[in-house]
């Protein structure tokens, strides 16, 4: 069975890029939200659709997994496609993992 994770853009405010995440593979609450910093290379991720309840933060240039309610394997995946976003200059309407 592959693995899907949706990621759907939602807006964008001051170069930042908000999405929303769902998948059924991995057991976490969804939808979760994530917003990625353009200019700072940070993935913000987000528990509310407001973005105020801030879960963890990620430093995209010198990455590592941070201990929170997101399984691993699963922001591991969600920072692929985020860097590769980065690297392409490109913030499209879904940047979803597909494997």
């Amino acid at each position: 069975m592959g693995i899907y994770i949706q990621i759907k853009k939602i807006n964008k405010k001051n170069e930042i890029y908000y999405y929303e995440v769902n998948t059924t593979q991995f057991d976490v609450k969804c939808p979760f939200y994530i917003g990625i910093d353009s200019l700072n290379k940070m993935l913000l991720i987000y528990k509310d659709l407001y973005f105020k309840e801030l879960i963890c933060n990620i430093d995209l240039i010198n990455p590592s997994i941070p201990v929170c309610s997101i399984p691993a394997p699963l922001i591991a995946r969600i920072i692929t496609k985020v860097k590769q976003a980065l690297k392409d200059n490109a913030f499209t309407e879904y940047i979803s993992y597909e494997a």
